[in-house]
């Protein structure tokens, strides 16, 4: 049970996601595809590219990913590229899914340009068969103590230490699947999920008046319910048309 993303782009896609929000990073993620990976079908006139390979990404220059708008970002690719062409690659990233231990290849990972803690922890958990990682921000944080009663601390900023406790916070109350309970706690706190989860408010429907049905009243003043008949007669031989609606059947005398 776990999802294996393709390590380097899975690396990659994160270290565009310093500082960004969802829709920005999928904008950067689409630019790499488009500019720098190979095209793989159209459909509907849409061609759609496959993410860079490494080979592809090290031809990159930072100028020309500066001029796309990856900011400071640019840098962290181009440098985290070269770094990983020199540990070897796609083989070096697929080893660490051989590391029993989440702690060593975080440290692995942080050696990569833009790549801190949480950053590793996402490759980890998300392509790195690593579910015990725990990716924690302040989001993350703010779970932990509205919902779990996480000690809140003196300090606004997120420290090695809290980020620690955190993360094992969430790992003795949902291992062995505690990277996932965390990305599912995470999601679900979005404002998006929040709407898509909330139910839609009840519509007031109108009430409406019961039917009228036509009647008879006989000699004896008794209330005959009718249905066949459009002229109804009363006992003293005048033609009166009677409705009574169903509510009041049950008393001919109301």
């Amino acid at each position: 049970f776990h999802l294996r993303q393709d390590p380097i782009e899975c690396l990659f896609s994160f270290i565009c996601s310093s500082n960004n929000n969802i829709a920005r990073i999928q904008q950067l993620v689409d630019k790499l595809r488009v500019n720098y990976g190979d095209k793989l079908v159209t459909v509907d006139g849409v061609d759609w590219f496959a993410f860079p390979t490494l080979d592809q990404l090290i031809l990159i220059p930072e100028s020309q990913l500066r001029d796309l708008g990856f900011g400071y970002r640019a840098p962290f690719i181009v440098k985290s590229a070269a770094i990983l062409s020199a540990l070897g690659g796609a083989t070096y990233l697929q080893s660490l899914r051989l590391n029993a231990n989440a702690a060593d290849v975080q440290t692995a990972l942080t050696q990569f340009s833009g790549v801190g803690r949480k950053v590793a922890d996402c490759v980890a958990l998300f392509s790195l068969d690593k579910l015990e990682a725990i990716p924690v921000d302040t989001h993350v944080w703010q779970i932990a103590c509205r919902d779990f009663h996480f000690k809140k601390a003196a300090t606004k900023s997120l420290t090695p230490t809290i980020y620690a406790e955190v993360g094992k916070l969430y790992q003795d109350r949902f291992s062995p699947f505690a990277g996932w309970a965390h990305s599912i706690l995470f999601a679900a706190d979005l404002n998006k999920v929040k709407t898509l989860l909330s139910p839609s408010p009840a519509k007031k429907s109108k009430r409406k008046s019961p039917t009228p049905v036509k009647v008879e009243i006989s000699a004896d003043n008794t209330v005959i319910p009718s249905s066949s008949t459009e002229q109804l007669y009363h006992p003293n031989g005048r033609k009166k048309r009677i409705t009574k609606k169903l509510l009041d059947m049950d008393d001919p005398s109301s």
